[in-house]
Formats: structure tokens, C-alpha cells, sequence
């Protein structure tokens, strides 16, 4: 039986209201976690303020945060899928839908003309971004509102291959972060994508942006570098919101795939301490299992 246009709708509406009005719950464990741990008093003031933000918005059923981001949605699509939809199209309604029924920013613009009337979907808007899963007999859909300031901070560099790449690495990420400060909204979630090509290593670091912040690397040594990362970062002291203490990251994230020997490709993903996202699985069956 295939998966429906109107099932595909109300799981992509449910996922964008998600995302937008709630913060994720391994989010608030680690926003929790360091406000026991934080040593800053301001700091802690700070993250205790964040936690009722959130609290505020998931019981009025409003935006976390009035910045309400580009609307991304990250597809996993099984090769044994069946849809009778254009995906698309139909992620682009589900977003049209939520954003006019809601006060949501019209905030998408040319990126020369800047349009007087901006957009809220078209112009390439909402992001999609689509992978396969080999014999899966369903779409995973991930959907990630990218807001303004993170974004803004996040980075990506082509450089040739140095004596030291994983000195590079430490250094490039370090910098983007100290560079960020507090205009990113801290603590933050730091994806960092190593490899590829131009393209694909910015895509490496979306990717690891999003990943639960609570799951490490498979890879061992790579699971060891991100918490390695993760305590370089805090110790900045660059603090909640840019105010000074212990926690400026919840997580380091890394993905890596192989590149060319004649460079060492490097992106920086940042997200804000809100981490909003939100993700679902739908099968052929009809099933919708939220993840």
C-alpha cells in the first residue's frame, strides 16, 4: 500500500509545529544536567531561564524562540518505499500551511534583490536534503528549522593538507566558536563535517547537527575526539549566552567521509541552545513511528 500524499502532509505539519514549539528532550536533559554542574551563578541563572522558556512554549503551544528559522527537512527514503505524492511539493504545503496559520516570520528573501515581499515557501524554500536507505520500506523524515544566528557563525573551509590535520580540525573548530561568542546563542550543539567535497562536507556537518546529542560517533577514535572537542570548547568560558561560565556546548558532533589528497575539506554546523528538530518514520503499512 503506498505511502499517501495526506499522511505525508499531516506527519510534515506535525514535525515543522514540533520542531518550532519544543525544545528535544535529550536537549532539555543536557540544558538540566549542566544546570546542576554549571559553576557560574549568572550562568546558572541563565540556563534556568532557558529551561522555563521552554517549559512556557510547550504549555501555551508557542514558538521557542521568535526566529522561527529556515525551514530544512532531512529524507531518508527506503528503495522499497511506495508514495503516490510529489515529496517535495508536499513538504512545501505542510510548511505554507503551518507558517500562515501561525504567526511565523516571512523572513526568505533573493539573496541579491532582497525582495520587499518576502517569501514563505518557493525560491527553494523549504531546504530538502534526500538520502537513500537500501531495502527499508520507509520515508525517515527529519525536520530541523535552521535559525538566524547560529547559522550565521557557522563556517566552511578548503584548505590543502597540512602537517597536522587533527591539529587543523581542533584549531578551525575552535576558532568558529570563539569567533561565534554569544551571537549564536550558547550553550550550543557544534556539528562538524570532515571530508567529501565543498558540497558534501557542509551537508557532513548539517547531518552531524542534528544528531542526538546523547550518541557519539561509532567510530571509536572519533567518539573520543568529539568529547575531546567538547571540553576544549567549554573551557572558553564562553558561557551561556555569551555571559561567561562553564557550559558554552552540549555536544560535539563529527562525520567523516574519505576526500582527495589534494585537500582537507572542513565545515562547522551551530545550533543554538534551543537544538530544535524533530523526527518521524512512515511505512508503507501507514504506521508513523516518532523517533
Amino acid at each position: 500500500m503506498p505511502i499517501t500524499r495526506e499522511l505525508l502532509f499531516d506527519v510534515a505539519v506535525e514535525l515543522f509545529e514540533r520542531a518550532t514549539r519544543s525544545v528535544p528532550s535529550d536537549t532539555l536533559e543536557a540544558l538540566e544536567k549542566a544546570l546542576k554542574t554549571e559553576t557560574n551563578e549568572l550562568a546558572r541563572y541563565v540556563l534556568a531561564m532557558m529551561l522555563k522558556n521552554a517549559r512556557m512554549a510547550s504549555e501555551s503551544n508557542t514558538v521557542v524562540c521568535q526566529d522561527t528559522g529556515l525551514p530544512t527537512f532531512f529524507l531518508k527514503i527506503g528503495t522499497d518505499v511506495e508514495i503516490e505524492a510529489d515529496v517535495k511539493k508536499v513538504l512545501a504545503e505542510a510548511v505554507e500551511k503551518v507558517s500562515l496559520e501561525f504567526p511565523y516570520r516571512a523572513a526568505f528573501v533573493h539573496p541579491i534583490f532582497r525582495d520587499s515581499a518576502p517569501l514563505i515557501v518557493g525560491g527553494g524554500i523549504p531546504i530538502v536534503i534526500c538520502d537513500t536507505l537500501p531495502r527499508a520500506d520507509f520515508i525517515e523524515i527529519a525536520m530541523s528549522p535552521q535559525p538566524s544566528g547560529p547559522e550565521f557563525w557557522s563556517r566552511i573551509e578548503m584548505i590543502s593538507p597540512p602537517s597536522d590535520p587533527l591539529g587543523a580540525v581542533k584549531g578551525f573548530v575552535l576558532e568558529t566558536v570563539n569567533r561565534a561568542g554569544g551571537a549564536a546563542c550558547p550553550p550550543m550543539v557544534v556539528g562538524v563535517g570532515l571530508g567529501g567535497d565543498m558540497g558534501e562536507v557542509a551537508k557532513l556537518a548539517k547531518l552531524a547537527s542534528i544528531r542526538p546529542i546523547n550518541e557519539r560517533n561509532p567510530d571509536p577514535e572519533l567518539a573520543s575526539l568529539e568529547e575531546e572537542m567538547r571540553a576544549l570548547l567549554n573551557g572558553t568560558g564562553i558561557g551561556p549566552m555569551g555571559l561567561g561560565g562553564d557550559t558554552t556546548v552540549l555536544a560535539v558532533n563529527i562525520e567523516v567521509e574519505y576526500c582527495m589528497k589534494a585537500w582537507l575539506p572542513m565545515a562547522v554546523c551551530l545550533r543554538c541552545w534551543t537544538n530544535r528538530r524533530a523526527r518521524a518514520r512512515i511505512y508503507n503499512d501507514g504506521r508513523v513511528e516518532h523517533l
